[in-house]
């Protein structure tokens, strides 16, 4: 009898045990499930399958060493709507930094660096991600950890991407789908910048002893064009075309440097603007002949400058005491608006039509604010505050808010085609919910 209840007993005791270890692994797993990354929309635990379209991209970079499994997005991935405004989100855990914008393959493509490993991306490095309209369709790995964007173009109908790190320059293209296709490498230089001029395309590079010129072909062969420009640790600020010849303007020493280069006459210094910072340039025409208007700040004022297709100023004119500025094209005039008044140029940049600024909207009831210089993108003026951007739809009676951002650290205009399209570096959670990690591109 008493053997009986000793095993009655020690049954009891392991019943009891076995509950309690499946108690506990059913909590872990309820516990695991409310934190765990998977939760975030658009995410899902890996598969093995990269990221890109349909999940069937095969250009993984190297996951690195983690301590859980990885969390993947998958693709396609429709934009959020919130007052009014699409917010497509694009990144992982970590911080995503927007580098460019370019229009490839019949879509519009945001290339950005990141330090994430997971959700839309695989690895840390750069990267591209493909949009059709407001669906993130893919994202692409473009060059490894270790590498800095420096610039991109389309050429013979292919993404052509140059990186940079202590070893050079890397040039590599791709096709549409992302895939690399050809690969080439040049001497180290502190940046670059592509420009295409008369069917030839060009790579300006910048060092410290410095400016050269490669011309590119089709098999990115890079041959060196001429003997350069003796201006160390300067960056191409704009190139512009006049005929087939280049019209440079570099910035270095605090002041702007124009020249002129062509692959007949190499190099030729044309003018400088002393103790400049260059803001912005528009194409404009002067007596039929291809001119350019320059913004710039100097000492506290706003410098309207003429330049002509030779690369020297034919006229300039200072707005007094403003350092804030912005330009655009109008009825093929330049008109400069500064926070409180609008200044209109004839083409020969004389003493212009000055009106008051009326400020429309939301805009209106910011004090600090500073506006964005770019190309006439939609008929639209840019602003920004510490933390919002505004959109500023250009009309005879002033800016007018079209649009209001929250959460954005650094903007990127992107020229629109069908809607006006804005990407940013914006802090994730204070534009929608479904944000990764730190900071994602918007």
């Amino acid at each position: 009898m008493q053997r009986q209840k000793t095993i009655a007993k020690w049954l009891a005791i392991i019943l009891l045990l076995t509950l309690a270890v499946a108690s506990y692994a059913t909590l872990s797993a309820v516990l695991s499930k409310k934190t765990s990354p998977e939760n975030v929309a658009g995410a899902q635990p890996d598969e093995g399958l990269p990221a890109g379209d349909d999940n069937n991209n095969n250009n993984s970079i190297d996951d690195g060493d983690m301590t859980s499994p990885p969390v993947y997005s998958t693709f396609p991935r429709e934009a959020v709507l919130s007052g009014g405004i699409q917010y497509a989100h694009i990144g992982g855990e970590n911080e995503d930094v927007l580098e460019d914008y370019i229009r490839f393959g019949g879509r519009d493509v945001l290339i950005f660096s990141t330090r994430s490993t997971q959700y839309d991306v695989r690895g840390e490095g750069i990267w591209a991600a493909a949009m059709d309209g407001a669906k993130l369709t893919g994202v692409y790995p473009l060059a490894a950890s270790g590498e800095k964007y420096a610039d991109c173009t389309t050429f013979d109908g292919k993404l052509l991407c140059a990186t940079r790190n202590a070893d050079g320059i890397k040039l590599r293209l791709f096709d549409e789908n992302f895939d690399a296709v050809k690969t080439s490498s040049l001497p180290y230089f502190e940046s670059c910048a592509f420009f295409t001029n008369a069917g030839e395309l060009k790579l300006y590079a910048c060092s410290d002893k410095g400016i050269e010129v490669f011309r590119i072909s089709r098999e990115l062969g890079a041959v060196r064009c001429g003997q350069g420009a003796e201006l160390g640790g300067a960056t191409i600020a704009a190139v512009m075309p006049a005929g087939d010849t280049d019209v440079v303007f570099a910035c270095a020493n605090n002041s702007v440097y124009i020249y002129t280069f062509s692959l007949k006459t190499d190099f030729i210094y044309q003018n400088q603007l002393p103790e400049s910072r260059f803001m912005q340039i528009m194409p404009m025409r002067t007596d039929n002949k291809n001119t350019f208007a320059l913004l710039c700040e100097k000492d506290g004022d706003i410098i309207v400058s003429g330049v002509d297709e030779n690369g020297k100023d034919f006229a300039s004119y200072a707005i007094k005491g403003e350092s804030d500025a912005a330009m655009y094209m109008r009825d093929g005039k330049a008109v400069v608006v500064t926070k409180s008044n609008k200044y209109i140029f004839c083409t020969h940049i004389e003493p212009p039509v000055v009106a008051p600024l009326s400020l429309i909207g939301d805009i209106a009831a910011e004090t600090e604010f500073d506006y964005i210089p770019t190309a006439d993108i939609n008929k639209m003026v840019f602003a920004k505050t510490s933390a919002k951007l505004y959109a500023l739809k250009i009309g005879d009676d002033g800016l007018e808010t079209a649009a209001v951002i929250d959460g954005v650290k650094d903007a990127l205009l992107v020229p629109a085609y069908d809607s006006l399209r804005i990407a940013y570096d914006g802090v994730s959670g204070t534009d929608f919910l479904d944000g990764f990690g730190l900071a994602d591109v918007f």
